[in-house]
């Protein structure tokens, strides 16, 4: 039988509450805050806006000079404060890149990209975090221009190694992976895996499900729910990310979001 323990004890920071976070915005135009019930205060709850690219209206790199694609209306500075204030446990993040490969991570010179990168997300006045008054941001390329070796060893890596106090959670995409996920067991045993390779023992490992019909083979809603529970059951599971609300909230057939937070609002009354 195998071992589906980390061979590291995670560390959870004591009282610290799941994490329930949920993309919105990349596909529809009418999708708001107030059409995503929140069924707790007891969990940490995470919006997460889609998308900001450094890519112009014509589709050619800009080189980390981002600017939001989303519904500026529906997510605007006010719209983001007044769910703040309804909810004091959520917070309101947004997201560069992109959920396939149209726009990937491709700068123009590495050299000027970090700097452009850093003045246009949060660097000035006119950034786009402080024109929204965003919590935080979410890194989220589906499509980068290299090897898959080369991104993670030269790039992801690194990153999580060396700026880990900065990283506050990494959302794992379960749907996305080369073959489809059959069993609770294998689901747990790929959660515990990714703890380990990445030493992520800082209960920061989200686990991912994707609400859209083109995922819906690579991992069933059943196994995702039971898999979950029994993590959160073991104290390994530091919460769940959903992709997404525009996906959800178009076929509740689906998925419901109202579930996925119970999972983690139950554990943490017990």
């Amino acid at each position: 039988m195998a071992d589906l323990t980390p061979s590291v004890p995670i560390q959870p920071a004591t009282g610290k509450p799941f994490v329930f976070a949920i993309y919105i915005g990349e596909k529809s135009r009418t999708i708001k805050f107030s059409d995503i019930p929140i069924i707790s205060d007891e969990i940490d709850f995470q919006f997460i806006v889609a998308f900001a690219r450094d890519y112009d209206i014509h589709d050619q790199r800009t080189n980390g000079l981002f600017q939001p694609y989303w519904d500026k209306g529906h997510f605007s500075r006010p719209n983001i404060e007044d769910i703040r204030a309804k909810h004091h446990r959520v917070k309101v993040l947004f997201s560069i890149g992109a959920s396939d490969a149209t726009f990937p991570f491709s700068p123009v010179s590495e050299e000027t990209w970090g700097g452009n990168a850093l003045k246009s997300l949060v660097g000035q006045d006119d950034s786009i975090s402080e024109t929204f008054g965003f919590d935080g941001i979410d890194i989220h390329y589906n499509g980068i221009a290299t090897t898959i070796d080369v991104f993670v060893n030269t790039y992801y890596l690194p990153l999580n190694q060396n700026y880990k106090q900065h990283i506050d959670f990494v959302n794992y995409q379960f749907y996305a992976e080369s073959d489809p996920i059959k069993s609770v067991k294998d689901f747990k045993s790929i959660y515990i895996n990714k703890i380990d390779v990445n030493n992520y023992y800082d209960a920061k490992l989200l686990a991912g499900f994707s609400t859209a019909i083109s995922d819906s083979g690579t991992l069933k809603k059943e196994i995702f729910f039971q898999a979950s529970r029994d993590l959160v059951k073991d104290n390994l599971l530091a919460g769940i990310f959903i992709w997404s609300a525009d996906n959800s909230e178009s076929d509740q057939k689906n998925f419901n979001n109202e579930e996925a937070q119970d999972i983690l609002d139950s554990s943490s009354k017990n």
